[in-house]
């Protein structure tokens, strides 16, 4: 792993920190461009060169999870620390490029219409989003996803088990299964209801059914595994 002194500017998860304290509004949708640059321009202020440069992707876990791992030793908040630690969790699922007729192009769990306005909002042009970075993930993952939905607020793993259903689902289904759920076991199985419905809606997502329910049976393992740990301690 490289020296902290090598670790490029852009990258260090303190300069997001460094804006925490900036009001974040939150949207039931994904934000306007005059939104998305009222939320972003702090952050991207902090980054040296606005982005990370663009290069083709080849998915690394190894590669990947250093980086974040690198990050967490850079983190100054509560909400930082957190962040890291769910998306590294959210990572394990969202591993690599996807093209599926029945579904958005994506890539390591971005969807190619946020990479678009990631991009536009840094005046940077359109690219495919195969070819996204995991320093560029990171940054969409924290502006339009972590702090936009409120699951910094949360406690956890309610925080994860939310975080990760606004980057799964739409954003205003997400917070509506957050509210009718009374705790993180309800959450994870009104999620579950919520693909049934999505499935009894259009049978043609039943070929996402098993993929869904592996993810959820993963996170309820977690789930128990935190609270089992949380017990002995």
């Amino acid at each position: 792993m490289p020296e902290k002194s090598q670790i490029q500017e852009s990258s260090r998860i303190p300069l997001l920190s460094e804006n925490t304290e900036a009001p974040i509004k939150l949207y039931d949708d994904y934000p306007t461009l005059a939104d998305r640059n009222y939320v972003a321009k702090p952050i991207q202020e902090s980054f040296t060169g606005g982005a990370a440069k663009i290069q083709k992707f080849d998915y690394d876990e190894t590669k990947n999870n250093e980086y974040i791992k690198e990050l967490q030793s850079y983190a100054q908040t509560t909400s930082d620390v957190k962040f890291l630690h769910n998306l590294k969790l959210i990572l394990d699922f969202e591993k690599g490029f996807s093209d599926r007729k029945t579904d958005k192009r994506t890539n390591l769990g971005v969807i190619q219409d946020i990479y678009n306005i990631y991009r536009k909002d840094r005046g940077l042009p359109q690219t495919d989003v195969k070819n996204i970075t995991i320093e560029e993930a990171v940054q969409i993952y924290y502006i339009y996803f972590w702090k936009k939905s409120g699951a910094d607020k949360l406690e956890h793993p309610m925080d994860f088990v939310f975080f990760d259903m606004y980057i799964n689902t739409n954003p205003l289904n997400a917070k509506r299964v957050l509210k009718n759920s009374t705790d993180v076991y309800d959450l994870i199985e009104n999620r579950r209801k919520y693909y049934d419905n999505i499935i009894k809606i259009n049978p043609q997502k039943e070929e996402y059914r098993k993929g869904w329910n592996n993810r959820l049976n993963k996170i309820k393992n977690y789930v128990d595994n935190y609270y089992q740990k949380e017990k002995k301690n």
